[in-house]
């Protein structure tokens, strides 16, 4: 029977369980000392086995790294939640059987609450636990083995060897008992042959027995050094395992992190040639406004007419001249401002239809503006909605663009009485 059972993860605190290991190992000898559940028969039940295993130690030692509590598979489950999870089925067994189940925490690790734990472990939050450090392994050591030397069966003892009695004597007094005749000492010759030969054969078998327990011994000896190489392999199989699936990821990252860091520099040098696009195309197409406003302004300017002193009859229509205001808000500095000047206004009738110009020329705020509107209309009528296009500047350097509606209005006659500003957009142009 093996008194200490050590329950343990590799991934975990593998190298200081078999630190460990080698310590009880050297304290209490092999036969006292299990690590490991190996040689499991095909076809037996696991979770017997660990039964069988667990109820033939008298206390469990329970390994926890800082990873005891939330390891998880493969799957990303956590094994502690696997009914079939070795660690658990082992801890279990022995809280199940009333075992002595000490937690032994490593890497700093510290003991789990029971809210953690599975029902069938919960009982492991309350049991004392002890912490080895690298730093003070012999004595933390020390103090484990002194906890456990109480649940460590005595080896087997020397037997003391049993005195004679010694021959019982004749009564003071008494006749010394008559002396036997020479077949009576014949008898006692051929008694302690048999007596001899008896023993020749015990010791006999003393000594089969010795031989075969000496080889049961090594049997068991090699067996578990063969469990030691077998478990040194499968750690290094999961080692190598581990190190492979890492290795895998990290080259998976790096191939990943490669195509988006391409993707991103694909779409940048995509968006700025848009921008770039973009940017020439509104630069254009404010250069051809520019140029169609200019335009329009030369050609108001050639056709406008001469203003006369007073309002009245001009040469082909009728036109009026009235002082005016202008109130508007400078986009490029969100200052509202007003400038007074004179309106010019103009119907005339055309061979088809209606001409109507106006005209504004005006100062103020330290602002210049001039505005300009030309339309013709199919037919004569009491008001006239004219599009008109405005430009603003200051000695600051301020400029910005008008564009809007101003409506013209006349009498029967089709002379203009006034005109007044539906609607201004205002655009920076600094």
């Amino acid at each position: 029977m093996r008194a200490i059972f050590i329950s343990y993860r590799r991934d975990d605190s593998e190298g200081q369980t078999g630190r460990l290991f080698k310590d009880l190992v050297a304290q209490f000898g092999k036969d006292s000392v299990f690590m490991d559940v190996v040689g499991i028969e095909p076809g037996r039940d696991f979770r017997r086995v660990i039964d069988e295993q667990v109820a033939s130690c008298g206390v469990l030692l329970a390994m926890m790294g800082r990873h005891w509590v939330d390891a998880t598979d493969e799957a990303g489950h956590r094994r502690l939640d696997d009914p079939s999870d070795f660690v658990r089925l082992e801890t279990a067994t022995a809280l199940k059987r009333d075992i002595p189940v000490i937690p032994v925490l490593v890497h700093g690790a510290s003991m789990p609450r029971a809210d953690q734990l599975p029902p069938d472990l919960s009982e492991l939050a309350y049991r004392n636990g002890v912490e080895l450090t690298h730093a003070r392994w012999d004595s933390d050591v020390e103090v484990l083995i002194k906890a456990l030397r109480p649940y460590v069966d005595a080896g087997p003892g020397v037997a003391a060897a049993t005195p004679v009695p010694p021959a019982p004597q004749p009564p003071a007094g008494a006749q010394a008992a008559p002396k036997k005749p020479f077949s009576a000492g014949l008898g006692a010759a051929l008694v302690a042959l048999v007596v001899v030969i008896g023993g020749y054969v015990v010791y006999d078998g003393s000594v089969t027995r010795s031989a075969q327990e000496a080889e049961a011994q090594r049997d068991r000896e090699m067996s578990q050094k063969a469990a030691a190489e077998v478990a040194a392999a499968r750690a290094e199989a999961d080692r190598a395992r581990q190190e492979a699936e890492a290795a895998k990821d990290e080259a998976e990252r790096l191939a990943r992190d490669r195509i988006a860091a391409e993707k991103a520099a694909r779409a940048k040098a995509e968006l700025d040639a848009a921008r770039a696009e973009a940017d020439k195309a509104k630069r254009d197409a404010e250069a051809a406004r520019e140029a169609a406003r200019m335009a329009q302004a030369e050609r108001d300017k050639a056709e406008r007419p001469p203003v006369p002193a007073t309002g009245g009859e001009a040469a082909a229509g009728k036109t009026a001249k009235y002082r005016g205001k202008f109130t508007a808000v400078d986009p490029c500095t969100g200052r509202t401002v007003t400038v007074t000047g004179t309106t010019f206004v103009e119907i005339r009738p055309l061979a088809s239809g209606v001409g109507v110009m106006m005209q504004f020329d005006g100062a103020g705020d330290g602002y210049t503006v001039s505005y300009r509107g030309r339309k013709r209309f199919d037919q004569p009528a009491a008001s006239y909605d004219l599009a008109i296009l405005g430009r603003w500047s200051s000695e600051g350097g301020s400029q910005f663009v008008s564009e809007g509606v101003d409506r013209v209005s006349s009498d029967p006659g089709g002379r203009p009485t006034g005109d007044r500003v539906q609607r201004l957009d205002n655009t920076c142009k600094r």
